[in-house]
């Protein structure tokens, strides 16, 4: 009865854990792409027009 209960439990918090850990990996990697997408404004500026010793300075 004891090791019953026991191993019931393990596999509800194993399921919990799968859980909380996709939702932390899809929250990381949304925070990767908007940090992706952050880069790439900085670095490719969607004005060519200015110089590039403009955009060094700014970073």
């Amino acid at each position: 009865m004891k090791s019953k209960f026991a191993n019931s439990s393990k596999a509800s918090f194993d399921f919990g854990l799968v859980k909380v850990s996709r939702d932390e990996f899809n929250s990381f990697t949304s925070f990767i792409n908007f940090m992706l997408i952050l880069f790439n404004s900085v670095k490719f500026p969607s004005n060519p027009s200015k110089p590039s010793h403009f955009w060094k300075t700014t970073i």
